[in-house]
């Protein structure tokens, strides 16, 4: 009997783009009647240190060239170069099944470009009904395309919608179809045995008030309006507070970033580093910090930050809107925001320091790497 092969596909490194390739990974060398190919970039071979990975001999690597992965064009043009790199990799390997751990950048083409007796999964991060009453008649016309796309074709098999449990179920019915299904975003635990507060290594007062700003730095994040917010405010007014950046600063903001940065660094302690921050450095800060800001701009979406806030019991601060504010209302994360603009934070740096509430540790709890593998798996093995 011929043995499945499945292709796992991710053309990013960054965030937890890493982190589910290795939970995958793990279990994936558990699964040993099933072969699995995993396509990631070439900058797995740097990244991967940060893990223990277990050699198998159901999985194999197949590394993507920055030509597969730095591919130009409009949305659709896109869709179909990046499809066509994914179909020779799947040709090439005899593979059955494509789980992509990022699929909406691929349609409307990859349903077009794969064979029709391959079948694709993958998860699904920004969830267009949240997004619905604020959003252009051209992005209307475009979500419905591609969620008629996710919802009717055949070869479409599970769709993972992440960390909402309502939206499956509205899309199921809407869609008449049960391939929508609810996926855990999964947080793993740091080792907090060998963690420390680091402020007196960073030279921090222990009686400063510390704002951590963490993960890849962007303006989608809201890092520049984190900057703008502190330029709006004076230096009495920013007396008493630290402010910590980690994680890599994207390119699309690179040099606003430093301008606004150095701009700041004789007004208030603002830290920087502008590096892939190790799991057990990121533990450090946040039992070193008292708040963790994420004015995403994009709320229709999660954030695998909010898992850092739930264990070491530290609140966020986010807009109220969309998925992420549902989120942290729900499971008593932190501060909601009237929205995620420059405004809103400098109130809050104003008025909000004094804020206390018991931060549940019921949100990261819900969410281990132990559930997300099994929903996954459990359609490897149909």
């Amino acid at each position: 009997m011929k043995r499945k092969r499945i292709l796992v596909f991710d053309d990013q490194m960054t965030g937890h783009h890493l982190e589910y390739i290795h939970h995958l990974h793990e279990e994936a060398s558990d699964n040993i009647d099933i072969d699995f190919i995993f396509a990631v970039p070439e900058k797995f071979q740097d990244v991967k240190k940060q893990f223990v990975w277990k050699k198998s001999d159901n999985i194999q690597y197949h590394f993507l060239s920055d030509e597969n992965i730095n591919i130009s064009g409009n949305l659709i043009i896109q869709s179909y170069r990046k499809s066509k790199v994914v179909k020779k990799i799947a040709l090439q390997h005899s593979i059955d099944e494509v789980f992509f751990i990022t699929l909406i950048s691929f349609l409307p083409a990859i349903t077009l470009i794969l064979p029709k007796n391959m079948k694709i999964s993958g998860i699904i991060y920004l969830i267009y009904l949240y997004r619905w009453k604020n959003s252009s008649l051209a992005l209307k016309i475009i979500d419905s395309l591609k969620y008629l796309l996710l919802g009717k074709r055949h070869n479409f098999k599970t769709i993972y919608i992440l960390n909402d449990k309502s939206a499956p179920v509205y899309l199921n019915k809407k869609f008449h179809t049960s391939k929508f299904t609810y996926l855990p975003d999964p947080y793993q635990p740091i080792d907090e045995s060998n963690l420390q507060n680091i402020r007196g290594k960073l030279e921090i007062s222990d009686e400063s008030t510390v704002y951590l700003h963490f993960g890849g730095l962007s303006a989608r994040k809201g890092t520049l309006k984190i900057l703008d917010a502190l330029g709006a405010l004076s230096k009495d007014e920013l007396k008493g507070k630290s402010f910590i950046f980690a994680g890599k600063v994207y390119d699309d903001i690179r040099d606003e970033f430093y301008q606004k940065y150095r701009n700041l660094q004789d007004k208030v302690q603002i830290l920087c580093f502008d590096e892939f921050c190790e799991y057990s450095f990121l533990g450090s800060l946040c039992l070193s910090s008292n708040f963790i800001l994420l004015p995403y701009s994009n709320t229709s979406q999660s954030s695998g930050v909010i898992g850092y806030a739930s264990q070491f019991q530290i609140p966020v601060v986010v807009a109220k809107q969309g998925l992420l504010g549902k989120l942290v209302k729900r499971y008593k994360l932190g501060v909601l925001l009237e929205d995620a603009s420059s405004f809103s934070i400098k109130n809050f740096l104003i008025n909000g320091h004094n804020y206390r509430q018991e931060i549940s540790v019921n949100y990261y709890k819900e969410r281990t790497k132990m559930l997300f593998n099994s929903i996954i798996f459990e359609q490897f093995n149909v």
